[in-house]
């Protein structure tokens, strides 16, 4: 079974860029869309797997599955509906067979 078979969600992956800012010496971060209606699946993590991904990652709640080769990189934010996810770390070919690709997820409140 393929991953494009599971991938029961589109979502929008956005990309952070800091810009110089007279009003402030950190600069200003502007989110853009990097990509639009990305094929995935989204899934919550387990209390174990929560725990065995946030000792690498730091915090973590949902693991995403999608193509092998979607330009998507740590720290890039996930947006599906009005829920937004920052992307925790790097993305891993976890069953090693180059079919698709896992992608741990923070989901951000907003506040």
């Amino acid at each position: 079974m393929s991953v494009a078979s599971l991938s029961n969600k589109r979502v929008t992956v956005q990309r952070r860029t800091l810009t110089e800012s007279e009003s402030s010496a950190a600069g200003v971060v502007t989110w853009t869309n990097h990509l639009s209606s990305v094929p995935c699946a989204i899934e919550p993590l387990s209390t174990s797997d929560v725990e065995q991904f946030s000792q690498t990652l730091g915090k973590v709640s949902h693991r995403m599955f999608c193509g092998i080769g979607v330009d998507i990189k740590s720290r890039d934010r996930i947006v599906l509906g009005s829920i937004t996810y920052e992307v925790a770390g790097p993305a891993m070919d976890a069953a090693g067979r180059g079919r698709h690709q896992e992608l741990m997820l923070l989901e951000r409140q907003e506040s």
